[in-house]
């Protein structure tokens, strides 16, 4: 404390530190006649302290600490001040292979000493892509504060969530953030700055979870490690943030669980959470997902379940968007007779489509369509909504499509179209354009684009070139027109709803077809949105 006090108020008034720097030259050679090797490497840590914060000079605070250690020895307190200055210089790998070295000891005199050293180890880490190391250390740092502080505990369970989340774990990065949520809600962000920045963050991950889940790497990282755990001044004051809804955040949670394909219990968890109406937006999200996730799984009845979900609560967020509303009741989103939703035509042909999704994805997989699959869809669809005119119409049309009117609803001439065998498929490249013309227009405007687009991109992509291998002759100008299908075909990276759009585009010329322009301005915009 002694040693310490000497410069920490320069430091914290922001004053040049020059001065403090000379006057702990001083204080040194005092030091070394005490024969105090503890207050010797106080004293060096210090000095170095100056050196890199106050000052800047990272390469001589590093040389003053590797003095120290050559008259000290590798010391506890020494090699934690060199990792935190090599920390703040950028080299985390060199900084976090110190740490690791002292994790046992470093700081065990006192319990938040301990923390911070864990803590700045775990930032070391995560920043130098050690996420499972960064991991062990943020959870070894909050066991070391114990009880105390909650608030820079949770801050220390967001460090973790994140580089859980880094790390491809997703399941623990989710129960992570979850308790990060339930803590916060233990104190009001108002009563420091401290908490306030736990409550900021603790919604900030979650919004970091949902953003990179739908845009990937393209956009910034709005959170980086050792923001969250930032150490506030008690005397700092408040920046006032609007804070959202914790009930809001974990319903959004919720959202990428089930996008994540995951089920750790964060439903369940959020629900609990919510005292009032839901948002709507976040709600489409939740059932979204949900949908997505089922019709991967290839679970009919489920497929079919969550498909009569999403699409109530889709006329739900029509109906309210138009009186003006954002916010719905828990009971309103249940859907007690689904066959309603096909009585309607308002939300006829989106319940319809679910179907469609399900026979899309069903194609698109080495089980392909037969007679027991259809069965299985029929018995599905009718252990759900009863026997139903529009279903079987629309159920005939997939597995009959040569009976198919023209003139019928366009989600029927999906089926359809969708529906042809894959044995006729491959006989005739015709057939074959028409089939993708179908799977593509569909999956561009499914509800389950997320979980359809990328199987069926591979499926037109790879069925193309087997047709620039195998069945070139039988298409029309192949000179001219198979060069830029081929480019497409041979081109691995190219394997994405918009790829097989512009290659159908390509090929239109290359069979015989009915479409209509209007066809293939929908292929223009699908192979423009890249």
């Amino acid at each position: 404390m002694f040693v310490n006090s000497g410069w920490s108020h320069d430091q914290l008034e922001d004053r040049d530190m020059a001065p403090a720097l000379e006057i702990y030259r001083e204080v040194k050679t005092i030091g070394v006649t005490w024969n105090r090797p503890d207050i010797e490497a106080e004293i060096a840590c210090a000095i170095s302290v100056i050196l890199d914060e106050g000052l800047g000079r990272r390469p001589d605070a590093i040389a003053e600490i590797d003095t120290a250690i050559v008259h000290l020895g590798e010391l506890p307190s020494l090699l934690r001040q060199k990792s935190k200055v090599l920390g703040h210089d950028g080299r985390h790998d060199e900084a976090a292979d110190l740490l690791l070295s002292i994790e046992e000891t470093v700081g065990t005199g006192s319990a938040l000493e301990r923390t911070l050293a864990l803590r700045d180890g775990g930032v070391s880490a995560a920043m130098a892509g050690r996420y499972n190391e960064a991991v062990r250390l943020f959870q070894k740092a909050r066991a070391a504060l114990g009880t105390g502080r909650p608030e820079l505990a949770t801050g220390l369970r967001v460090e973790k969530a994140l580089a859980e989340w880094r790390a491809g774990k997703m399941a623990d990065a989710l129960s992570t953030a979850a308790d990060a949520l339930d803590a916060v809600a233990g104190f009001p962000p108002t009563s420091s700055k401290q908490a306030e920045r736990s409550h900021l963050y603790s919604r900030g991950i979650v919004g970091l979870f949902l953003r990179e889940q739908q845009n990937g790497d393209k956009l910034p990282a709005p959170i980086t490690f050792g923001q969250p755990s930032t150490i506030e001044l008690e005397s700092a004051e408040l920046i006032g943030a609007e804070l959202k809804p914790l009930a809001d955040n974990w319903r959004i949670l919720a959202a990428v669980e089930a996008q994540a394909d995951l089920d750790v219990g964060i439903d369940a968890r959020s629900m609990a959470k919510q005292t009032g109406p839901l948002l709507l937006e976040v709600e489409v999200g939740v059932r979204m997902n949900r949908y997505g996730s089922a019709i991967k799984s290839g679970n009919l009845i489920a497929g079919l379940r969550t498909g009569a979900e999403l699409v109530n609560t889709l006329q739900l967020r029509r109906k309210r968007v138009a009186s003006g509303g954002n916010r719905v009741e828990a009971v309103e989103f249940l859907v007690a007779i689904p066959s309603e939703l096909l009585d309607d035509a308002g939300s006829r042909e989106a319940m319809l489509s679910v179907l469609v999704d399900l026979i899309t994805w069903q194609v698109t997989t080495k089980k392909g369509l037969d007679a027991e699959f259809y069965e299985a869809l029929d018995k599905a669809a009718v252990s759900i909504f009863g026997r139903h005119r529009a279903i079987d119409r629309l159920l005939g049309a997939a597995a009959v499509p040569e009976c198919v009117d023209p003139a019928s609803a366009q989600i029927v001439v999906f089926a359809g179209g969708i529906g042809i065998l894959a044995v006729k498929v491959q006989q005739d490249p015709a057939i074959r354009f028409r089939r993708d013309m179908m799977a593509v227009a569909h999956a561009g405007a499914s509800f389950a684009r997320g979980t359809l687009a990328g199987m069926v991109a591979l499926l037109v992509i790879e069925g193309w070139k087997r047709v620039g291998e195998q069945q070139r002759f039988m298409l029309r100008n192949p000179m001219l027109n198979m060069p830029a299908i081929d480019a497409i075909a041979n081109d691995n990276s190219r394997r994405s709803l918009s790829d097989a759009a512009e290659l159908l585009l390509a090929a239109r010329d290359t069979v015989h077809h009915s479409f209509s322009e209007s066809w293939f301005d929908f292929l223009e915009r699908l192979a423009g949105a890249k």
